[in-house]
């Protein structure tokens, strides 16, 4: 099943009549003005690739559910113009981690701060099956600003986690004062 065939399936209504995708930011401005039908997940992208270098599966679309979007909005306070720009977003990530609680989900550190410098990330749930016809997706559960980040990460690694290093990221803001970028930095005990 190829790309296209995937997302007629998960949502054939933003199929345009040419035979592509109708894109996400399009998706949210109809959702926006009430014309988006809210019983269908929104589709970010119809692959993959951002996430490549968490996942070698790189065929699975991204999807979010409109119940997630809102609640982004809401209890977040993350607007739709930061969430269109997610693929981008996840594509310039600095590194990712397992989950804790889902161990199919993987915690993405995205390379943004709110405006009290938290570090913003994205939750995705890889591999999830979709559908009567088990379509294999990447879904976006979660998107917010998460404060005591480093707790989490020293959590994660005495829970003896996966970590994933976005090299093509990691390479660029080497010398660059960047939140995340410290966490991992030796601490000097004098």
């Amino acid at each position: 099943m190829n790309e296209l065939d995937k997302i007629r399936r998960i949502n054939k209504s933003i199929i345009k009549e040419n035979g592509t995708i109708e894109s996400f930011d399009k998706q949210l401005i109809e959702l926006m003005s009430g014309r988006y039908d809210t019983r269908f997940p929104m589709v970010i992208s119809s692959n993959s690739k951002c996430l490549d270098y968490i996942n070698s599966n790189i065929t699975n679309p991204i999807l979010i559910n409109v119940s997630t979007v809102i609640k982004i909005k809401e209890k977040h306070d993350i607007g739709y113009a930061f969430v269109s720009d997610s693929e981008e977003m996840i594509q310039n990530s600095i590194f990712a981690f397992d989950s804790l609680s889902h161990y199919t989900s993987k915690i993405i550190v995205l390379n943004e701060v709110d405006d009290e410098n938290n570090p913003i990330i994205a939750v995705v749930r890889f591999n999830k099956k979709m559908g009567r016809d088990a379509i294999l997706i990447n879904e976006i559960t979660s998107i917010y600003e998460k404060e005591r980040l480093s707790n989490l990460i020293e959590k994660t690694y005495n829970a003896d986690k996966m970590f994933y290093k976005n090299t093509m990221i990691c390479v660029v803001l080497k010398d660059q004062p960047h939140p995340i970028i410290r966490v991992g930095e030796e601490k000097n005990n004098s």
